[in-house]
C-alpha cells in the first residue's frame, strides 16, 4: 500500500528520474579498474588522483580498497574488506602499489573514470567549462603533459564479444589501449592489458 501511495503521490518526480541514464555502483565492475590502476601506476611510477563523472554514491571511487585474486595471482592492498574473484582470462596484471592519493566524484549524466598523477591539480584539470560528462576528459586531456599525462577508462558495449570493451585513452597524443574484454558484472575478464605502449616505460 505504501508503495502505490508513493507512486501516485509522486508520479511526476519519479517520471523526470527515469529520464536519466541509469548509475551503477556494481561491485565485481572494481575488479577491472584495480588491473588498470596497476597497469597506469606501473607504467607512470607515480601516486594517482581518481574522478569519476557520473559519481552516482561515488562506490566506485573506492575500488583500491578491493583484493583481487584469481588463477595464479592475488593482488592484496592493505585496506581490502572485500575479495573480487572473476574468471580471469589472460596473464596476471603486473604488480604494484596501486597508490591513489586522491578521490573526486562530480554528478554527470555521463559515467566515465579518469587516473592522473598527483602532480596535477583538480582544479586545473576539470575547467569551470567543461560542463558534458564527454567534453570533460577531452578538456582535460589537452591540457596533460609528458610530466603529468592523463587517462580516462572506459567499459563500452562490444557488437564483437558478449561483453564489454575495455581500454583507455592516454594523454598527450590521445592514445587509446585495449586491456580486453569483460562480462558486463565482470563475472569473466579477457585481459591483453599488460602489452608496452608508446611513450611510457
Amino acid at each position: 500500500m505504501a508503495v502505490k501511495a508513493a507512486l501516485r503521490n509522486h508520479a511526476t518526480h519519479i517520471l523526470q528520474w527515469l529520464n536519466y541514464i541509469p548509475q551503477t555502483n556494481e561491485i565485481r565492475r572494481y575488479a577491472v579498474l584495480v588491473a588498470t590502476a596497476l597497469i597506469i601506476e606501473r607504467r607512470l611510477n607515480l601516486p594517482l588522483i581518481v574522478s569519476e563523472l557520473g559519481a552516482s554514491a561515488g562506490l566506485n571511487l573506492l575500488f583500491d580498497r578491493f583484493a583481487l585474486s584469481s588463477f595464479g595471482f592475488t593482488y592484496q592492498p592493505h585496506k581490502a574488506k572485500l575479495t573480487l574473484t572473476p574468471d580471469w582470462r589472460g596473464p596476471a596484471p603486473p604488480p604494484s602499489r596501486d597508490k591513489i592519493a586522491g578521490h573526486s566524484g562530480s554528478k554527470q549524466d555521463i559515467l566515465g573514470i579518469s587516473m592522473w598523477p598527483s602532480t596535477q591539480s583538480l582544479g586545473n584539470i576539470f575547467p569551470p567549462n567543461a560542463t558534458n560528462g564527454r567534453q570533460a576528459p577531452e578538456t582535460a586531456g589537452h591540457q596533460a603533459s609528458s610530466a603529468t599525462p592523463m587517462a580516462h577508462f572506459s567499459m563500452e558495449a562490444d557488437r564483437q564479444s558478449l561483453g564489454a570493451a575495455l581500454c583507455f585513452n592516454l594523454w598527450p597524443g590521445e592514445q587509446v589501449i585495449e586491456l580486453g574484454q569483460a562480462d558486463f558484472h565482470k563475472r569473466w575478464i579477457t585481459w591483453v592489458g599488460n602489452r608496452s605502449f608508446k611513450g611510457l616505460s
